[in-house]
């Protein structure tokens, strides 16, 4: 499944964040219906460290061009 733009550069900011935003972002993203699964994905990344890093890697790579606009939550409001 390919992401939109504004899904991946939240998914990098969060996994870039320090411990305790991340813990926070997680807990908005998985007290919402529509992002439980993404709340998993990304909790589940954070099991395994290298993994971890090659998503962000390749999140990097495909984010480089977005505009700041695009780096909070506001995807949230276009899902189902």
């Amino acid at each position: 499944m390919a992401y939109p733009p504004e899904v991946r550069e939240t998914m990098l900011r969060t996994l870039a964040a320090d411990s305790e935003a991340r813990a926070e972002c997680f807990r908005h993203l998985y007290e919402d219906p529509r992002s439980r699964e993404m709340a998993e994905l990304l909790m589940d990344l954070e099991e395994d460290q290298r993994v971890k890093a090659e998503v962000m890697e390749a999140l990097s790579d495909r984010s480089r061009d977005l505009p700041k606009a695009m780096l909070t939550f506001q995807w949230l409001k276009t899902l189902p």
